[in-house]
């Protein structure tokens, strides 16, 4: 059903992203709960908190542990609308807060993370690296890209399966 105030601008370059966040009064992440949502993290979240946008999601597990900072609702138009109402208000968690929480979860954070547990499963060694995000003053700084080739059995479900994890990082020279 077509709405008036609803336009489809085809796809755009994720560079662009940022300018077309700046005209926009909230972020939203509508959601269905299903199997698939109950094991995801949406990704954008994080761009979404980094924009100082209000946040409006469809509460999933794995957002629940954000909850003071995003306004999480059941699914349901009418439960985004009434959380949508609030932020347009100002009533939800503090711009302040957002993007603090935003610093706290960039790539380079999550990617650090990953490779952590990776080399506490002793699947990767990471103790020669000198990890650390560079900053505005790093001149020299690469890129480094890790294959991880995982074999995962699921044996309740009688499951296996090869799981392949391309993992970023910038060190510094």
């Amino acid at each position: 059903r077509a709405s008036p105030n609803v336009q489809w601008l085809g796809p755009r370059s994720y560079t662009t992203l940022p300018d077309f966040l700046a005209h926009a009064d909230v972020a939203l992440l509508p959601l269905q709960l299903n199997s698939y949502t109950r094991n995801m993290f949406p990704m954008k979240f994080f761009e979404y908190l980094a924009s100082g946008l209000p946040v409006v999601a469809t509460s999933i597990p794995s957002l629940e542990r954000f909850r003071d900072s995003v306004l999480l609702v059941p699914p349901g138009a009418q439960h985004l609308e009434s959380a949508i109402g609030l932020a347009l208000q100002g009533k939800g968690p503090d711009r302040s807060e957002r993007l603090a929480l935003a610093r706290q979860h960039t790539y380079c954070q999550r990617t650090q993370e990953m490779l952590l547990v990776l080399n506490q499963l002793g699947i990767l060694d990471t103790s020669g690296l000198n990890q650390q995000s560079p900053g505005d003053d790093e001149l020299e700084a690469d890129l480094w890209m890790f294959r991880v080739d995982l074999d995962v059995d699921y044996p309740k479900i009688g499951w296996h399966e090869r799981v392949t994890l391309i993992l970023g990082e910038f060190f510094v020279l």
